[in-house]
């Protein structure tokens, strides 16, 4: 049976930053080290921070005996910025930097954008959040958004994540810049697989959509109604009620870069792939179980019910039974079910079984089947 942890959902959050030995790779070649072994990546115990390590508790005890900042002097005369400080930015500044560039698949080459003076992205939740992380005792979590690593990806390689649109809503999905290109992997090949959510492909090229090329593709998450179908089917094991749908791409330009939505061929409900991109973020992901990903429940579950299309909980009547979305070996209609509500749960090679009782311990809306 599933060894499920019910205080710790952690463990089925989908891989948001890249592999160690991605990380491993980029800050041999960032920090330009000779060698095959490349730097040690130390571990921090819980309830310390970095600044426990011996090396780095002895670096900054030398930092202070040299510094001649007013902090560290008590002479309140003098303007002398703190090496310490200056210390504690500068790490901060090539962690964020290196896990950014790990982003990357490397499969084509990237060049990273040389920029002239100490300029640094206008958005600074990622720094923040490893600032946070590197300085305060582990177990004090910091968070930001799933675009904001890539955001800072973006500005290495001298892309601007900023649109010009006057709706913050519009959200980045792709773009050109100084002869490159660059978009979410996960758009490359949509699946739910275990895959690092934030890697970015691209290389050189142009964005080019009929006779035109474009610098910009953003999505819009446009309102729409909640549109699911119940069905009465009893819920037994995982089932596709929506075959003959199929995702679409909608694509158009406006005000000079392209607009992408994506909607199903047996209707009108329009989603945003970012938002969706977003939503799988925060949605938990089960990749296996002990049981046969294909089994059946025995007695059906009479708690849950089939539904086909995005769900979407009501606050005015919410249902007391799980719903779980019957896309099943359909990677698109998966990808669109995570439309309506962000806290869903999505099966990999797990049972349903497992996977609705994971929903229910955790307090989600629904499961992608």
């Amino acid at each position: 049976y599933l060894r499920v942890d019910v205080h710790d959902f952690s463990q089925y959050t989908f891989p948001l930053l890249p592999l160690e030995s991605d990380v491993f790779q980029i800050a041999k070649e960032f920090l330009v080290l000779d060698g095959s072994k490349g730097p040690r990546l130390a571990r921090v115990k819980e309830g310390e921070s970095i600044m426990n390590k011996p090396l780095v508790s002895a670096y900054m005890q030398s930092l202070q005996e040299a510094c001649k900042c007013a902090h560290c002097t008590g002479d309140l005369s003098t303007f002398t910025s703190c090496l310490e400080q200056n210390f504690k930015k500068s790490l901060v500044r090539i962690v964020t930097d290196i896990l950014a560039l790990s982003l990357f698949d490397t499969t084509e080459p990237i060049r990273v954008f040389l920029r002239p003076g100490p300029e640094v992205p206008k958005s600074n939740m990622f720094t923040n959040a490893v600032e946070g992380i590197l300085f305060e005792p582990t177990g004090t979590y910091k968070s930001c958004d799933v675009l904001e690593p890539i955001y800072h990806a973006l500005f290495l390689v001298g892309h601007s994540p900023e649109w010009p649109v006057s709706d913050d809503a519009w959200t980045w999905m792709a773009s050109a810049a100084h002869g490159q290109v660059v978009y979410p992997a996960f758009f490359d090949n949509i699946a739910f697989d275990g895959r690092p959510l934030t890697r970015l492909a691209g290389g050189p090229g142009f964005l080019r959509h009929k006779n035109g090329c474009y610098d910009l593709v953003l999505n819009n998450p446009i309102l729409h109604s909640p549109r699911f179908k119940r069905h009465d089917e009893p819920v037994n094991g995982p089932r596709n009620l929506a075959q003959q749908a199929k995702l679409i791409w909608k694509v158009q330009v406006a005000n000079g870069y392209l607009q992408v939505a994506m909607l199903p061929s047996m209707g009108v409900e329009i989603g945003s792939p970012m938002s969706n991109f977003q939503n799988a973020s925060k949605a938990l992901y089960i990749p296996n179980c002990a049981h046969d990903k294909d089994a059946m429940i025995d007695p059906p579950d009479t708690q849950s019910f089939y539904t086909t299309g995005s769900y979407f909980k009501s606050p005015l009547a919410p249902d007391e039974k799980t719903p779980v979305v019957a896309v099943a070996n359909d990677a698109e209609l998966r990808f669109l079910a995570l439309s309506g509500d962000d806290q869903g749960v999505i099966r990999g090679d797990c049972c349903l079984e497992c996977c609705i009782n994971i929903c229910r311990l955790a307090g989600f809306n629904y499961v992608i089947s």
